[in-house]
């Protein structure tokens, strides 16, 4: 069992507030899941599907799979995890939140899960049996203005740099048009990542092209990042359409 205090905005106030949840993936959970014909493997298979992939709606969906299936409501000394309990969760700022930091931090998806999980399946395996699931293998977080690491080492997105920048003297007709959703598809990669955190107009106006792509195009575009390469502002739009 996993209690985890998750910080979030109330959205009715707009006031800061925390509370305590609690997560547990019980045995009769992971049993279902080695039944299951696409995850043979079991919650590890999962993991290292969702790492292979390269995908970042692939891990998305399964990293929203897994807190579905952890949480639940203490009651007493009873875990209620019916579809009521569940999407009361689902639906509230907190989800949000708890999504957000574990599409974008490694360790802290490896520490839900390894929290989740009964203790007497953890303690039969090998020390390292996340890292072989391939948890490791999911990038850092992206770097933004605050993250300072002067060493991220070799699994780091790329770090976006909000630093001012001085305005060249001249801009090309390429760097002053409007960015079509269909730019958004075909640019550099790095490029696109700049743009979506881009905390200027330019940004603004990026991002409202995205929020308006439709269905298909979306997908598209969110299928061209992976792990932590997902910026902060593209994973709340996600949720924001869902």
């Amino acid at each position: 069992m996993l209690k985890k205090t998750i910080k979030f905005e109330n959205p009715f106030t707009g006031v800061a507030e925390q509370k305590d949840y609690y997560f547990h993936i019980g045995k009769g959970q992971l049993a279902r899941l080695k039944l299951e014909s696409e995850l043979s493997g079991g919650l590890d298979q999962m993991l290292a599907e969702m790492i292979a992939a390269k995908d970042g709606k692939k891990i998305m969906d399964t990293v929203e799979r897994i807190i579905l299936m952890a949480c639940g409501e203490r009651v007493g000394d009873s875990f209620d995890q019916t579809p009521e309990a569940v999407a009361r969760f689902r639906n509230s700022p907190a989800y949000d939140e708890l999504f957000l930091e574990l599409c974008t931090n490694a360790k802290a998806c490896a520490e839900f899960i390894a929290g989740a999980i009964p203790a007497s399946i953890k303690n039969q395996l090998p020390e390292d049996a996340l890292e072989q699931a391939g948890l490791a293998a999911i990038p850092h977080p992206l770097q933004t203005e605050t993250d300072k690491r002067t060493n991220p080492g070799p699994q780091a997105a790329p770090a976006f740099d909000l630093s001012p920048v001085e305005p060249k003297p001249e801009t090309t007709a390429v760097e002053s048009k409007e960015i079509t959703a269909q730019d958004l598809l075909t640019m550099p990669l790095n490029d696109v990542g700049l743009l979506i955190v881009n905390p200027h107009e330019k940004g603004h106006k990026v991002r409202q092209t995205i929020v308006e792509m439709p269905a298909p195009q979306f997908k598209q575009l969110l299928s061209r990042f992976s792990g932590g390469n997902i910026p902060k502002p593209l994973l709340q739009i996600a949720l924001q359409r869902d």
